[in-house]
């Protein structure tokens, strides 16, 4: 993916990406639906609550069904607020994580990690089978006979999954999944079965980024200069907020240069931070 440095220069919109973990069996689905109750639309109800103006929707790093909970999922935004740690009070929200603006953040997330927890007493399997079902399942291949018939219509029907059974659990680890595949695959390993288990029992539990993101998320650095507010610096990009932006630079960018600075400085005036 290719960054526009100019764009992050003139801009005035700030990106985040918001570590949420939920309970599935509290929403009605993930996607906004103006009928039931959702993940997304929950967390535009916060940031409409603390006067957090959105800028171009949500993208999350994973979808999950209904009933499906998350121990971690990851929202991605734009707004104009140059600092939103305040929704850290909210217990769906994990952590906050400030990146750059203009990321198609899915495609940045590396691999996704599901758990399905299934009662011991309604596995019909035994231990040997299902050990020997998630080694024969595992690895790069075509996943479209455990989908449903919109999964199956996919261009694409090959994942590369990694499935490993451990002190009662199944471990699903990969790039991308079909529409309801991971409980469609329990059902397989575990009942012998292709008929889809209750969304209730599965669990996202952990999301991977790309380098190339983890590259862009910035923390806290500290200059000792009187004219910077606060600095942030990734390892691309250093963003520096101050109240004068020219006095910062000075002539011919003299003053920026005393800083010594070795990657991409943004300078952002802002009025309140």
């Amino acid at each position: 993916m290719n960054i526009d440095e100019r764009r992050l220069e003139k801009t005035k919109l700030f990106a985040y990406m918001i570590y949420i973990t939920y309970c599935g069996t509290d929403f009605d689905s993930f996607d906004e639906n103006k009928a039931c109750k959702s993940v997304k639309g929950y967390i535009k109800e916060i940031l409409e609550k603390e006067k957090i103006k959105l800028v171009k929707g949500l993208q999350q790093a994973g979808r999950t069904d209904k009933n499906v909970s998350a121990t971690e999922n990851i929202i991605y935004f734009m707004t104009t607020e140059a600092n939103v740690d305040r929704l850290k009070k909210y217990s769906l929200i994990k952590d906050v994580k400030k990146v750059i603006p203009y990321l198609e953040f899915p495609s940045l997330i590396e691999k996704r990690k599901y758990i399905f927890e299934y009662p011991k007493e309604k596995i019909k399997n035994s231990y040997e089978k299902i050990i020997k079902l998630c080694q024969e399942l595992s690895g790069y291949r075509d996943y479209s006979k455990f989908t449903t018939k919109k999964g199956r219509n996919i261009l694409n029907t090959f994942r590369n999954i990694e499935i490993s059974y451990i002190d009662g659990k199944l471990y699903f680890i990969g790039d991308s999944f079909l529409p309801h595949q991971v409980r469609i695959m329990s059902s397989y390993i575990l009942t012998n079965s292709l008929k889809e288990l209750e969304g209730k029992y599965l669990k996202l539990e952990k999301i991977y980024l790309k380098d190339f993101l983890k590259d862009l998320i910035f923390e806290r650095e500290n200059l000792d200069n009187p004219d910077v507010i606060y600095c942030e610096k990734s390892k691309k990009f250093t963003y520096i907020y101050t109240k004068d932006k020219a006095k910062l630079i000075g002539k011919n960018g003299k003053n920026i240069k005393k800083l010594n600075i070795s990657n991409k400085v943004i300078i952002c005036e802002v009025k309140n931070v």
